[in-house]
């Protein structure tokens, strides 16, 4: 009985202490739930997400909206102030002056003009105490020029021409014109605008040297080319005498030594030493077409010619052959064909005294009459 009583009372100590033991974390977690649904908690911050997101829970802390972030706009450069004032630099794009040439230019070839004395010569009858002119002649001390057109008919085709009579009173009238330029190149020019620039009287376009690589050619007493060509050869000596030659004939080191004013080419020649027109010709273009020309009747008296072409019902040109019968009819002694086609151009004081086949082109040279002492 006893025992049993000592066992139940065991047994009553363990349920008393168990009892104790669990009734004392009773409180504490009763505690810990309703601080839980108070929400606060000293130090400690614990949260329950909702179903909007929206944080909830002990001491929430306002939300800090950071600005959305948003690329720099690259600043313009700060201009300075600098200490010295700097003047600005301005591009543009520039515009070339025209390049304007006195009236009597001096180009700088690199061959020096002979020494020469040139022939003056005595016509009488034909030169003037005053200077006088009308639109198709003049005379004065220095010249005497007269400008004739002519029309006549060719196997069936009209043919225009005009003619250019020259007596000079010294060779240094019958000059060459070249479209120099300040820098002392040769550029082109029309035949009239040349004229005007040298301020002759007269003037037809030249040989066109300046488009050849080969040639004898002086201008005005200066050796320009040098090198021999195919080309027939035109010489002016100083003394007023007019000659051609064939690209054989023709030496280069006696003509100075001569006295060689001028010398052209292109050609051909059109008469023979005899005076006679040539039958055949060194010339690949015998066909109609314009021509410009020179002629020679004797020293100090010579003659410009143009043949308009290529132009039906006005002008259908000359063959080769019918320019040289041309000069043999006027009574010349020498003539030379320089270059024609459309460079075909005769100027009569400054202004275009032909009609020239498309009106004419820019040249490089022309042949020319000068009133010295004007």
């Amino acid at each position: 009985m006893l025992k049993h009583q000592k066992h139940f009372t065991l047994l009553l100590c363990a349920l008393v202490f168990l009892y104790t033991v669990l009734s004392g974390c009773a409180p504490q977690s009763a505690s810990h739930t309703a601080d839980s649904s108070a929400g606060t908690a000293a130090g400690i911050s614990t949260a329950s997400v909702t179903q909007s997101g929206s944080p909830t829970g002990f001491n929430t802390v306002s939300a800090v909206t950071l600005p959305a972030y948003t690329l720099p706009v690259s600043s313009p450069t700060p201009t300075l102030s600098p200490a010295v004032s700097q003047t600005p630099v301005t591009t543009v794009s520039p515009t070339l002056p025209a390049v304007t040439v006195s009236a009597a230019p001096s180009p700088a070839p690199a061959n020096t003009p002979q020494d020469l004395a040139l022939a003056e010569f005595s016509f009488p009858d034909k030169f003037s105490q005053d200077t006088a002119y009308t639109e198709n002649s003049y005379i004065s001390p220095n010249v005497n020029l007269e400008l004739k057109k002519h029309e006549t008919v060719i196997n069936s085709s009209k043919v225009t021409y005009y003619v250019i009579d020259i007596y000079v009173r010294s060779l240094e009238c019958f000059a060459a014109g070249i479209a120099y330029t300040q820098s002392g190149s040769v550029t082109r020019e029309t035949t009239p605008a040349l004229c005007s620039r040298y301020g002759a009287v007269a003037a037809i376009s030249g040989d066109f040297f300046n488009f050849r690589d080969s040639g004898r050619i002086v201008r005005n007493g200066q050796v320009l080319k040098n090198k021999k060509s195919s080309e027939d050869v035109c010489a002016l000596y100083v003394d007023g005498v007019m000659e051609t030659y064939s690209p054989d004939e023709f030496d280069m080191n006696a003509a100075l030594e001569r006295g060689l004013w001028q010398s052209w080419g292109f050609g051909p020649a059109l008469l023979g030493s005899d005076g006679m027109p040539l039958k055949s010709f060194n010339s690949t273009v015998n066909t109609r077409n314009p021509r410009s020309a020179v002629g020679y009747y004797e020293p100090g008296h010579y003659c410009f010619v143009t043949v308009d072409g290529r132009q039906s019902g006005y002008s259908a040109g000359m063959t080769m052959a019918q320019l040289a019968d041309l000069f043999y009819q006027m009574g010349c002694k020498a003539a030379f064909n320089l270059d024609g086609g459309q460079t075909a151009v005769m100027a009569w004081m400054g202004e275009t005294a032909n009609i020239p086949y498309k009106g004419g082109r820019r040249v490089s040279d022309i042949l020319m009459i000068l009133d010295i002492g004007a």
